[in-house]
């Protein structure tokens, strides 16, 4: 009744799958045990005109082609180095446009024992990495945590004026 309901309901997105870990949902499991049905969800959301999203918080490593066959829209809250093994580059090379990435930010960039020159390095690599911007929503992911530098997150937000109209350059 549930999948029944979100698909008769006014949400233009319906969120399903989370935290498929490369550790905990490797290839082969994914593939044998999960695919099938994750693609029979996202063709049954497909012809209701939903769109359909996975929280995207863990290492998707090795799952990525996966995750595009499945069929999925939207990529929320994607986990990138340095907190997985996955790159943003790699997300982008597979999924191209078609899977809008949410986040970008790895939250604990913004904290030490990172540098504020690691930082700068790793937004300067993300907005290059996403131009021209199409399919991409700029985001902390997973969250900001306690050890947040606030000049860091404000530091972000001033790159984003600068350099985040699209078509990035």
């Amino acid at each position: 009744e549930i999948p029944r309901a979100c698909a008769h309901s006014p949400a233009p997105v319906i969120n399903h799958g989370a935290h498929f870990h490369s550790t905990m949902t490797p290839p082969p499991i994914f593939r044998d045990y999960f695919l099938d049905n994750l693609k029979e969800v996202a063709a049954y959301y497909h012809q209701h005109d939903k769109l359909l999203m996975f929280h995207a918080d863990a290492d998707l490593s090795g799952l990525e082609e996966f995750i595009l066959d499945v069929g999925y829209d939207i990529a929320e809250c994607l986990v990138t180095h340095p907190m997985a093994d996955i790159t943003l580059e790699r997300c982008r090379q597979v999924w191209g446009d078609r899977i809008v990435i949410w986040g970008g930010i790895p939250s604990i960039i913004l904290c030490e024992p990172f540098t504020d020159a690691q930082f700068e390095e790793h937004m300067r690599d993300l907005f290059r990495t996403i131009a021209p911007g199409n399919a991409f929503i700029l985001g902390v992911a997973d969250m900001l945590v306690p050890a947040t530098k606030w000049e860091r997150f404000e530091r972000a937000s001033a790159m984003i004026d600068e350099w985040g109209v699209c078509p990035i350059n």
